[in-house]
């Protein structure tokens, strides 16, 4: 099973470095991004170079948005998870 890493700004910077190293190595990558643009982008970008990844909205600032982003993760990831 596959490794599923959250990169909150993983839509810039070191947290796209970090997001394309990750997938690189097999990792299932979610990026956490703000905005939904730039974060579609990143993925977009990821994709062409032949990697998977998805976004979530997120804020780290705001506690309601990492709860959503949570329960998000959560729901998408959970059937793929052995317990």
């Amino acid at each position: 099973m596959s490794k599923i890493v959250l990169v909150t700004g993983g839509n810039r910077g070191l947290g796209f470095s970090a997001a394309k190293a990750l997938a690189r190595s097999g990792a299932v990558v979610i990026i956490g991004a703000r905005g939904e643009i730039a974060a579609r982008k990143a993925v977009d970008v990821l994709d062409e170079e032949g990697l998977t990844a998805d976004w979530v909205e997120l804020d780290v600032t705001n506690p309601a948005s990492v709860r959503a982003a949570a329960e998000i993760i959560w729901n998408v990831t959970a059937d793929s998870m052995c317990w």
